[in-house]
């Protein structure tokens, strides 16, 4: 066997490995601990400990019973319009965002349900790389397989970063409009669910115009979704 042949086979020996030890590792040590989720809320995730929050931060994890319906399907619209349809992943949307991104030459749009964002704050980094979307996407269909959408979007509800020192609908309710999160009313709802995508610049009670006409936006179709589904999301989960 040629040399170059040799070093070739072993490059791609190595790289493999690497690619392996990389994606697996990681969704194995995860895949792991998820059957303890449908029992208990994490007091720090790996999104906390990224942000160096693992002392001082707000979060109160609260039953999704005593979170505004409101708020629930605000976040939905916003985050995930397919949530009740997919089974983890949006394959759809998630071609237009790699296309959108190959075209732009950069990651500009996450594409992430509800799902791949729940094991980013559960398990990853926010930073953006071919490699993390990887392992996004196998954690998001353990998740489905083994939680229920009720307790994924419990999950998410209480661990989502809200912003700075924020995580989670209670404490950012009470940070930003000083009520508890089952009394939020629809503007403020949809106030929270439109900064989801970028809560450290971001802020519900100052927001600037691009994200006041994500809030209108998001209000229009809480409102007819509401006037379509007028009964608990529970029925369909």
């Amino acid at each position: 066997m040629p040399p170059f042949v040799k070093y070739i086979l072993i490059i791609t020996s190595v790289t493999l490995t690497l690619i392996f030890l990389i994606i697996f590792v990681p969704v194995y040590k995860a895949a792991k601990t998820i059957d303890s989720l449908n029992n208990s809320i994490p007091r720090i995730t790996s999104i906390m400990r990224y942000n160096g929050d693992t002392l001082d931060y707000e979060c109160y994890p609260i039953p999704i019973d005593s979170i505004s319906p409101h708020l629930i399907r605000a976040v939905i619209i916003s985050e995930d319009i397919a949530f009740f349809r997919h089974h983890g992943i949006d394959w759809a949307e998630l071609k237009i965002v790699i296309r959108q991104d190959i075209t732009r030459k950069g990651f500009y749009r996450g594409g992430s349900t509800i799902m791949m964002q729940l094991a980013r704050l559960l398990f990853l980094s926010p930073r953006k790389t071919p490699l993390r979307k990887v392992k996004e996407i196998l954690i998001a269909k353990i998740l489905e397989r083994k939680l229920s959408k009720r307790r994924i979007l419990e999950l998410y509800l209480n661990l989502v970063e809200w912003g700075p020192h924020i995580y989670g609908a209670q404490a950012a309710s009470m940070h930003y409009f000083g009520i508890p999160a089952s009394k939020l009313t629809r503007k403020q709802a949809c106030a929270l669910a439109a900064v989801l995508p970028s809560p450290k610049k971001w802020n519900p009670l100052n927001p600037s115009k691009g994200v006041e006409k994500r809030i209108q936006i998001i209000y229009e179709r809480l409102i007819k979704y509401e006037q379509k589904f007028p009964e608990k999301l529970w029925k369909t989960m």
